[in-house]
């Protein structure tokens, strides 16, 4: 706008918000809260940056009012886009390299192209994956790999209720969702099979308990024991809540690493959080980063641990 001269810095409110003089507008909103899109009404153009990060909850509440849609991001591993969004018929999809752009820096330019020196050899094998992932992501554009994913052991497949099912619920309020996962182990093929019900916030007890009521009618949930007081009064309003017992995060993801995992191809959320839960140190695999794990601490920790092995416990975990 600056270079058009045509910016105003006193048509610009706060910094979210600009009004050009024939009355058009840009609003700039950050989209890390789950329920950013709900009531939101755009009369025109979306723009999402890094899309790929947005849960796509967000992405569907936004677009599903857009009259047109753009997505911009580096697809340094596969989500709903490559899914749900690039599937369409009406969607143009366009991918670039770092040549394309005639206003990279050089320097960046010459940091990507490192990438591939340090990444492959001069007969195109694989040197190094983490700096071939790097450049086939920033140097052409291809759809990477998390590196250093707690879980690799997953792939997208069809949920099998093997019988032995439950939910996991992990609670969630403002910055963080309410996440429902059904969990069903098949012990026999060393298989864990995983679908995402919800993955939302902003809700209250009353609205918790009816979503749960549709969602899992009278089948066992089995939730984050922090919460004891609000299981208590889920429980209470005649919901099959049972708190979890947690072992060790380490531990626990050390077992599960032991099992395939089957996730339901609608999960997105779900399949998003197994590419971003990755290892603090990447070398010693000892600490997996704080975010990213509300689906997956639903599924693969309260719900799993409570159908493995002695886990499962819940006469003597909710009696009131």
């Amino acid at each position: 706008m600056s270079d058009f001269g045509i910016y105003n810095p006193d048509k610009f409110r706060g910094g979210v918000e600009y009004t050009f003089e024939n009355g058009s507008m840009i609003r700039f909103i950050g989209a890390d809260r789950m329920d950013i899109g709900k009531g939101l009404r755009t009369r025109g153009w979306v723009f999402f940056n890094e899309a790929n990060r947005l849960a796509y909850e967000t992405y569907r509440q936004i677009s599903s009012r857009a009259e047109k849609v753009i997505l911009d991001y580096n697809a340094d591993f596969e989500s709903y886009i490559e899914r749900r969004v690039n599937v369409l018929p009406d969607t143009a999809f366009l991918r670039v390299n770092v040549y394309d752009n005639e206003m990279a820096p050089e320097n960046e330019v010459k940091e990507i192209e490192s990438y591939k020196e340090q990444g492959y050899n001069s007969d195109g094998t694989i040197k190094d994956e983490y700096f071939a992932n790097l450049y086939n992501v920033y140097g052409l554009g291809m759809v990477g790999r998390s590196i250093g994913a707690v879980f690799t052991n997953w792939t997208v497949g069809e949920f099998v209720d093997t019988g032995v099912t439950c939910f996991g619920l992990d609670f969630g309020y403002s910055s963080d969702p309410d996440a429902l996962v059904l969990t069903s182990i098949d012990d026999h093929h060393k298989t864990i099979y995983l679908k995402e019900y919800m993955y939302q916030n902003g809700n209250s007890t009353d609205d918790l308990t009816q979503l749960l009521k549709d969602k899992c009618g009278s089948r066992t949930i089995v939730a984050d024991c922090a919460e004891d007081r609000l299981i208590h009064d889920l429980y209470s309003r005649g919901l099959n809540i049972v708190a979890c017992r947690k072992n060790g995060i380490v531990e626990n993801i050390k077992v599960v690493r032991g099992y395939r995992i089957i996730v339901d191809e609608n999960s997105y959320n779900l399949q998003n959080e197994l590419n971003k839960y990755v290892w603090v140190d990447k070398q010693n695999k000892s600490i997996p980063i704080d975010k990213y794990n509300h689906l997956l601490d639903a599924g693969l920790r309260y719900a799993f641990n409570y159908l493995h092995g002695n886990e499962r416990v819940a006469d003597e975990i909710i009696i009131f």
